[in-house]
């Protein structure tokens, strides 16, 4: 039995709709960011990526005084 997804991708009218968390998808890239802060009429949302094989990444942290 195949089951419909519960979310499902929507024309946003306007701006001051998103809320931060919301998932955007670009029309012409397909990419997707996530709602990061909303202003009115801009929003900012920053692309991410999948964490998998720690070999491939480096974590910034402060460094403690001895």
């Amino acid at each position: 039995m195949l089951v419909e997804p519960s979310i499902k991708w929507v024309a946003l009218k306007h701006v001051i709709e998103l809320k931060t968390g919301d998932v955007i998808q670009g029309r012409m890239s397909g990419q997707a960011y996530v709602v990061t802060g909303q202003y009115g009429d801009r929003a900012t949302a920053v692309k991410t990526v999948d964490v998998m094989n720690p070999n491939e990444w480096l974590v910034m942290r402060p460094v403690q005084p001895e």
